[in-house]
């Protein structure tokens, strides 16, 4: 069965596979691939972080009604899902705030305001909801001691945001960093100096390929 990685905790892996009836599964693996089924998750289900405790992952879940939705799932106890976001939005590529002990902020990206925007909630769910992005916001990520939160704006310029978090949380002033035209991801390193990006090969888009339309060509049939 194909696995697909979705993020790593140590020697661990969560991945993704797509089981019967297309709906998607979860598992555990070590880097010998042993791997162990966590979840029967429902339609199109990616995991998207793992807490910085190793206890919870969060993973996206495609809904008929609301769209895709945001999920946690706990490793301890009956590992039983629990809803974090289940909005008539599309909600997607949540990270855990990575600071000490348990999990209690989660970054995610939302089209609620009309516009795909970066908030930051609290955990659980129904807590306080901070919206962090002023002009578009996609893929957050977290710099390792959790003090600024990098994303792409609406122009796929990389952004850095200034971030206290705490019982509360307080945004600074984004800085642009870098364009980003042909980006497709990025991970920023520990200190947040590097990232480690997707580009397609050669560093550019390749171009697209000329297509050719035929008019009336039914009358050459007739020759």
């Amino acid at each position: 069965m194909p696995l697909t990685l979705g993020t790593r905790v140590g020697p661990y892996e969560v991945l993704s596979a797509l089981g019967a009836g297309g709906m998607g599964e979860v598992y555990r693996a070590r880097d010998t691939r042993q791997e162990e089924l966590l979840l029967h998750a429902g339609f199109n289900e990616q995991p998207e972080d793992w807490s910085s405790d190793g206890e919870w992952i969060v993973y996206r879940q495609t809904s008929q009604t609301t769209l895709n939705d945001v999920w946690l799932l706990s490793l301890e106890g009956d590992r039983k899902p629990i809803p974090y976001l289940q909005k008539s939005f599309d909600e997607r590529a949540a990270r855990f705030w990575p600071g000490s002990g348990a999990p209690r902020w989660m970054a995610y990206q939302s089209n609620e305001s009309g516009q795909s925007q970066i908030h930051v909630q609290a955990i659980p769910a129904g807590g306080s909801n901070y919206q962090v992005s002023t002009s578009g916001g996609t893929q957050p990520t977290w710099r390792r001691d959790g003090k600024e939160l990098y994303y792409l704006s609406a122009d796929q310029t990389l952004m850095a945001l200034p971030i206290t978090v705490g019982t509360s949380v307080t945004p600074g002033k984004a800085r642009p960093l870098f364009a980003t035209a042909d980006i497709t991801g990025h991970t920023p390193s520990a200190d947040g100096q590097r990232f480690l990006v997707n580009v397609p090969a050669g560093g550019q888009a390749p171009a697209a390929s000329p297509i050719t339309v035929v008019l009336n060509w039914t009358a050459g049939l007739e020759r």
